[in-house]
């Protein structure tokens, strides 16, 4: 395999996983789009995960850049479940968000 090639597996699974797939969900696509194996794809899968990572580090997000955006994301879903009249992913999203800011009743 050309080093073009894995670098374009590469990608691909990290745009999957920034999208919001699960990693199972990119394993399977990667395998099939590819033509690899499940044992390979969950490969391009670690090292997409490795290259997230760096990503964050490289341009020094830190926690609290991290967590106004993953607000800022879970505001816009309820927006949108909403508007949508997804109860159910309403009172989801707003679990996430309350246990996200510590909003929730002390125990």
């Amino acid at each position: 395999m050309s080093a073009a090639h894995a670098a374009d597996r590469l990608d691909a699974a990290v745009k999957l996983l920034l999208e919001g797939n699960s990693p199972h969900t990119v394993v399977a696509d990667i395998a099939a789009r590819y033509g690899c194996g499940k044992r390979q794809g969950r490969n391009v899968v670690a090292k997409a995960y490795l290259q997230i990572q760096q990503d964050v580090v490289d341009v020094g997000l830190d926690r609290k850049a991290l967590v106004a955006q993953t607000v800022h994301c879970l505001q816009a879903g309820m927006a949108q479940a909403l508007a949508s009249n997804q109860i159910g992913s309403v009172v989801g999203t707003a679990r996430e968000l309350r246990e996200l800011l510590g909003l929730g009743a002390v125990r």
